[in-house]
């Protein structure tokens, strides 16, 4: 997650969702922790879990929500809004449309026997630097499967609030636009 400007985390600002594909209730997934790298302005989730091959979640649709109240700029202001976010997670969908299929085939294939290339990490399924048997075992099991993520609302993205025209006026006036000015909705964050 990347901040337009260094943010702390409060404890359980963010939260992670296993969604259900039969529209059943999301299931929590509790085994990760939010880093910080480069001064706050990015945050990467990593998935703690011993059985998570390859450092991964297991396949399925995902949502991220990161609570407004929980994030907090240089100023103790906190972001405007809630913000969720969706994904999926599907070993074997390189191409990341929701299916493993014969193009995904034609990746692993052209990788298969040889070291995992920077540019290639995601096709190394238990991560030991090779394409290699393990890894095309656990596409076949896959080839042929989706995954959907669920209709959920969508993320709405504010607008920064417009500037403020300065004007005269008496006293008490200015004193109560002040008071507005601090009131405005202002995004200080962006994804």
């Amino acid at each position: 997650m990347t901040f337009n400007e260094p943010v702390t985390l409060s404890a359980g600002a963010i939260t992670l969702n296993l969604l259900s594909q039969t529209g059943g209730p999301s299931t929590p997934v509790t085994i990760f922790q939010s880093q910080l790298a480069r001064c706050g302005t990015t945050w990467v989730l990593t998935f703690t879990d011993p059985s998570y091959i390859g450092g991964s979640l297991p396949d399925g649709a995902y949502e991220v929500s990161v609570a407004a109240s929980g994030v907090t700029d240089g100023n103790s202001l906190n972001m405007a809004a809630d913000q969720n976010f969706t994904f999926l997670r599907l070993y074997g969908d390189f191409q990341g449309n929701g299916t493993v299929n014969g193009s995904d085939f034609t990746t692993i294939c052209h990788t298969a026997g040889k070291p995992t290339p920077s540019s290639d990490w995601y096709v190394d399924y238990d991560n030991d630097g090779v394409i290699g048997g393990s890894d095309f075992t656990a596409f076949v099991t896959r080839l042929g499967h989706s995954i959907t993520i669920p209709s959920l609302p969508s993320v709405v993205i504010l607008a920064a609030a417009p500037p403020v025209a300065t004007t005269t006026s008496t006293t008490v006036t200015t004193t109560t636009r002040k008071k507005r000015l601090l009131r405005l909705p202002v995004q200080p964050f962006t994804w």
